[in-house]
């Protein structure tokens, strides 16, 4: 299959793959200052920030089976993954605002927030190409570009930021990164409403959203406090 005929993918597609080009774009631009923010300007040796990032980094790779999990049972596939966004957004702009004073506190907001979305742009996506089995290598192939491009720009130009206005506005252009994440969902998201997970289709449960809600801020305590400990 040649490059043109790559891209010829169904509309609903190019929705996912910006959501997910901006959330990878906050999401390593983060990554890309976060250690020589620990060194730099909180005074951690070597060793402590290196600790740090990888627990920080354990719980970017535990928590999206969690996610994955609340977004086909309980929330829904488009629900989590928003729901998600906005958790990020507040991680993002807390770490902007006030990370030199409490830096655990963000770090687990943003594993929190990167855990409820990341399995669930991919699970859209397979939702999409049900009953279409020859465009969904490509698909995918095109889906995983979004994920270099995003993190290939963002890792290029917050050091920039950082440099020239500082840390804060560096990590403040990665909670921009998820706004246009949630602008290109609310934008286009009438391309998907034929698609999503069961509860997507069904109206939203009071007490399942409270439930919710209480795990996602006890894993957001925990995950401060287990780094904490880091």
């Amino acid at each position: 299959m040649s490059f043109p005929e790559a891209l010829k993918q169904p509309k609903p597609f190019y929705l996912v793959f910006f959501i997910e080009l901006w959330e990878r774009f906050g999401y390593y631009g983060m990554q890309a200052l976060i250690v020589l923010y620990f060194v730099k300007e909180l005074n951690y040796s070597d060793s402590e920030a290196d600790h740090l990032f990888a627990a920080f980094a354990a719980l970017i790779y535990l928590l999206p089976s969690l996610g994955g999990y609340i977004g086909d049972r309980w929330l829904g596939t488009k629900n989590t993954m928003i729901f998600g966004t906005l958790v990020l957004i507040f991680g993002y702009a807390y770490l902007a605002f006030a990370g030199d004073k409490d830096i655990y506190l963000p770090l687990g907001i943003i594993a929190v927030g990167v855990g409820l979305f990341k399995a669930n742009p991919a699970s859209l996506l397979s939702k999409i190409y049900e009953g279409d089995a020859t465009k969904l290598d490509g698909g995918f192939t095109l889906y995983y570009m979004a994920v270099n491009i995003g993190s290939f720009f963002s890792m290029a130009l917050t050091p920039i930021f950082a440099s020239i206005w500082g840390w804060h506005v560096a990590f403040g252009i990665c909670a921009i990164g998820m706004c246009l994440a949630m602008l290109t969902y609310f934008v286009l998201k009438g391309l998907v409403k034929a698609y999503g997970s069961k509860p997507d289709f069904e109206k939203i449960n009071f007490r399942t959203m409270t439930v919710i809600l209480i795990i996602t801020g006890a894993l957001i305590m925990l995950s401060a406090w287990c780094r904490r400990l880091s």
